[in-house]
């Protein structure tokens, strides 16, 4: 099969391997190399490049969905095969593709560009042809040697300097744009914010609902945010009569490490307590450092666009013993810890 066929057979559109409605975003990949197909790249260059591509790992070990990738020999050929596999184990989409063995590296650019439509068909919508043979230089006539003339009226020489065809075989020349489809991509920094809705437990005497808003950046595996939170007052009665009141206004610093759709979170909080007292004889207002530190954990799934829907929650430890006095006894005091379990609507961009 000659490469001129290999590059129009791979040029064709794949906008049909996954339409929008069937987008893979959150999958589970299955990477195999079969007999003759040794030497071709492995399953983490393949992944490699289809993080390169989005700018993030899109692959989960617990995902619903399936990509089955298979690189194998086929006569004088290598075909790869992609498959889309949904969460009813039915196949959804189907593509292959074909290339001489000299350009196994190639084929897996392509078949991984595929995946990464599969899972986001806004990324791109053709796949590009492999690079096509290299031009033959040209051959320029030799020059006269030593003590001899050129003949009457030929032109003088004007053989290409040497270096001008050499620029093929040197390492990093130009190998096509199957393999600079992804580049930079991976190094990325991405802006995200987003707005939460949670629950308090922990910093005053009953649950609290709280609202939160965070802005941040996203680089790899790695973000930094920096969120706003406020707690609305919640009180519980006292034995005395009356009711002890507390609210919250913090501020965190959050550096997470994703993994697929998980990701896990070091917390650090600062914020300031107000407390009070509810149907007291002498009622007093006051307020209180709050310090505290922990863990997130969380989930982030994809939805339409730069959208996405983020479950979390909250383990933190309290550094800071407050307390609430009412009529000159404690009604409350915080505990060791605290924690916030919500969910909120998150956008990365560009």
């Amino acid at each position: 099969m000659g490469r001129s066929r290999v590059a129009s057979f791979l040029a064709l559109p794949i906008a049909l391997l996954a339409p929008p409605a069937l987008a893979f975003p959150t999958s589970r990949l299955v990477y195999a190399r079969g007999e003759g197909a040794d030497s071709c790249p492995g399953e983490a260059a393949a992944r490699h490049a289809v993080e390169s591509r989005l700018g993030y790992d899109p692959f989960s070990l617990v995902a619903d969905k399936v990509i089955v990738t298979e690189i194998v020999r086929d006569g004088d050929e290598l075909r790869g095969r992609v498959e889309l596999v949904d969460e009813h184990g039915l196949i959804q989409g189907v593509r292959e593709f074909r290339a001489p063995p000299a350009q196994c590296d190639d084929l897996v650019a392509t078949v991984a560009l595929a995946i990464s439509i599969a899972i986001d068909p806004t990324s791109d919508r053709v796949v590009p042809p492999l690079p096509g043979p290299p031009a033959a230089a040209p051959v320029a006539p030799p020059a006269p040697g030593a003590g001899e003339a050129p003949a009457p009226g030929a032109p003088p020489s004007s053989a290409p300097p040497a270096e001008a065809s050499a620029s093929h075989d040197q390492p990093g020349a130009d190998q096509g744009p199957a393999l600079r489809a992804g580049s930079g991509g991976a190094s990325e920094i991405q802006a995200r914010a987003g707005w939460s809705v949670m629950s308090s437990f922990g910093t005053a005497p009953n649950v609290a609902l709280s609202m939160g808003a965070s802005i941040g950046v996203r680089w790899a595996q790695f973000s930094l945010n920096l969120e706003g939170r406020g707690d609305w007052p919640a009180s519980a009665p006292i034995s005395t009569g009356g009711a002890a009141r507390a609210s919250l206004v913090a501020g965190s610093l959050v550096s997470c490490f994703h993994r697929g759709v998980f990701f896990v979170c070091g917390v650090g909080t600062v914020g300031s307590m107000h407390g009070s007292g509810e149907g007291v004889l002498i009622r007093h207002e006051g307020d209180a450092l709050f310090v505290a530190a922990g863990a997130r954990g969380g989930v982030e799934v994809a939805m339409l666009g730069p959208f996405f829907f983020r479950p979390q929650i909250d383990a933190l430890a309290n550094f800071t013993p407050v307390g609430l006095r009412v009529d000159d006894s404690q009604a409350w005091k915080a505990p060791p810890f605290s924690a916030l379990i919500g969910a909120g609507v998150f956008a990365s961009f560009p």
